[in-house]
């Protein structure tokens, strides 16, 4: 066993002779039916042909989509090469742009929460790896262990979001099993980076022991580990889903901040909350003059960022995005609002990034 990992009922269950016994993930779990794995599939990704504001995070969800399906169905064994491009992808849209891709992926509704939740982390992952100073190299491969870390989730995902009660005692054992059964789904796709499969198979160890599968503690949890489970708490929180509504702002933040130093990284959380402020670009804010607006990017303090106003006091949209500043009490921000389907679709990337194929390194994010 690795040092530091707390011994529970269930490690003594499984010792013989004074030997460890780790069992396989079962087999039916790595063969269970989803969306990516049934013949004749729809895409998951809907394409937005009118607004080429999502054209970077269309393509990025695209190739991902089109991964999944090649892993799952086994069509090829080398998958590695093509997740790391999709890495790549990523990087560079970010190089021109950080806060209007993340800006994107908040906005961006017709993908399966699965491809959003993932690139999602992957970019958190790339941000924080990046103000660390980690080579580019290095950042691929973390994006690649955010992008991949649910595979052996999906199928059970889908199952799960169809039920409203709690999970029984079958399902948790294979809530607990999928870090492992995306571990050798990557390996069987031809993935050998030690660090790209222990960041996946210990993306949800806990600081304290309260993770799985191992209850890992401290020191024997992988760094890129212990970044790659904050992005995705902090996604998951971020993302609506059908049983519950998505956490935004401020009460985002303080579910992070509340379980630094017991369950994730102290130093890591501090990261997280600087890149990401509370008012993340793509929220949608009601203003004091009661205008609707977008956060576009970060201001000279967290509760002051950069907006734009995108609908007036009566609610009817605004051809031409004005720009507000958030530290005017006449233009404060009062409450964060819900994504309106109607504004979102009528936005584009040029009415509050600029026109996209002039970005020249426009992102408030180090680079």
């Amino acid at each position: 066993m690795r040092a530091g990992t707390r011994l529970t009922t269930e490690h003594l269950s499984t010792l013989q002779d004074g030997w460890i016994r780790e069992d396989a993930p079962p087999e039916a779990l790595l063969r269970i039916q989803c969306p990516w794995s049934r013949p004749g599939r729809r895409p998951g990704v809907l394409l937005n042909v009118r607004s080429r504001f999502f054209a970077s995070v269309e393509r990025v969800l695209l190739d991902l989509d089109e991964t999944f399906v090649a892993i799952l169905f086994r069509h090829e064994k080398r998958q590695a090469e093509r997740i790391l491009e999709i890495a790549s992808a990523i990087q560079m849209a970010l190089t021109q742009d950080s806060e209007a891709f993340l800006a994107a992926l908040e906005l961006f509704e017709g993908a399966h929460y699965a491809l959003l939740h993932a690139v999602h982390s992957a970019t958190l992952c790339e941000l924080v790896a990046r103000s660390m100073g980690e080579s580019d190299g290095d950042r691929r491969i973390l994006q690649a262990a955010a992008l991949t870390r649910d595979l052996g989730f999906l199928g059970l995902q889908e199952i799960f979001d169809r039920q409203s009660g709690k999970l029984n005692d079958q399902q948790q054992q294979q809530l607990h099993w999928h870090p492992r059964v995306s571990k050798r789904l990557l390996e069987e796709a031809g993935v050998d980076d030690s660090r790209w499969l222990l960041a996946v198979e210990q993306h949800h160890e806990r600081l304290d022991g309260s993770g799985y599968p191992e209850g890992a503690l401290d020191e024997a949890i992988h760094p890129w580990a212990r970044i790659l489970g904050i992005a995705d708490i902090y996604s998951a929180m971020t993302k609506e889903r059908g049983y519950r509504d998505a956490v935004q702002g401020t009460s985002a933040i303080q579910e992070i901040f509340a379980r630094r130093g017991a369950e994730v990284d102290a130093g890591l959380t501090g990261r997280f909350i600087g890149i990401l402020g509370i008012f993340p670009p793509g929220t949608f804010v009601h203003l004091a003059n009661g205008e609707t607006a977008v956060v576009v990017r970060q201001g000279q303090s967290p509760r002051t960022p950069q907006i734009k106003s995108i609908a007036g006091a009566d609610g009817h949209f605004l051809p031409i995005a004005v720009t507000r500043d958030s530290a005017d009490p006449a233009f404060a921000i009062e409450s964060i609002l819900p994504k309106r389907n109607e504004l979102v679709k009528r936005i584009t990337h040029r009415q509050l990034w600029g026109d996209p194929e002039k970005i020249q390194l426009k992102s408030s994010f180090p680079v």
